[in-house]
């Protein structure tokens, strides 16, 4: 319920049912990986790390979790940390969307041609017509610094029938600084709500 609210922008009630979850099954790494996603999509980063970390010390290999640990990481700009983790995390689960959200990850560390390479393998899956990469493409366009990018991945995505949760998921809260551009910020308020 926590995710819920904060892809709907509701953050009081996001932190409500986080910390409800938390108290209620204090020893699931998925109630914290889940109340990590739901506190970065807020922008709470710092909150958002210190609850994926506890849930890493409960199961160190957990793939949600190392996922919004290395998302928490990257919003709170340590880089270095969030590359390691999500680095740590790729060969668990080698999907789209783990390259997608490791682009991200390296764009936003300013490796640009690390994720200019996921972006090269992920085009040439689509290619291929093996997978749609809608949501990995708009993940891995989040640290390319460019909103024309973002848009269009941002559209690619909707296009491919990416449903507005599963771009929240993907994306937590690094679609909040292109909202500014025209069109992305049409598209999310249509999806969203605000």
């Amino acid at each position: 319920m926590g995710a819920l609210h904060s892809v709907l922008g509701r953050e009081a009630d996001t932190v409500h049912c986080v910390e409800a979850a938390c108290r209620e099954d204090p020893l699931a790494p998925i109630v914290h990986g889940m109340g990590s996603f739901a506190l970065a999509t807020t922008g709470r980063f710092a909150d958002a790390e210190a609850l994926a970390r506890h849930g890493l010390e409960l199961q160190p290999d957990h793939l949600f979790t190392l996922r919004r640990h290395a998302y928490a990481l990257s919003g709170l700009a340590r880089h270095a940390e969030a590359v390691a983790t999500m680095e740590r995390a790729l060969p668990l689960a080698p999907t789209p969307i783990s390259k997608g959200v490791l682009g991200l990850i390296y764009g936003r560390a300013g490796r640009h041609g690390e994720a200019g390479t996921l972006r090269a393998e992920l085009e040439a899956l689509a290619a291929r017509g093996e997978i749609s990469v809608g949501m990995a493409r708009l993940a891995l366009e989040l640290g390319s610094n460019d909103p024309a990018r973002v848009r269009a991945a941002f559209t690619m995505a909707l296009a491919e029938g990416c449903g507005a949760y599963h771009i929240k998921v993907a994306c937590g809260g690094f679609l909040e600084p292109y909202r500014s551009d025209p069109e992305i910020g049409r598209i999310h308020r249509h999806l969203y709500g605000w």
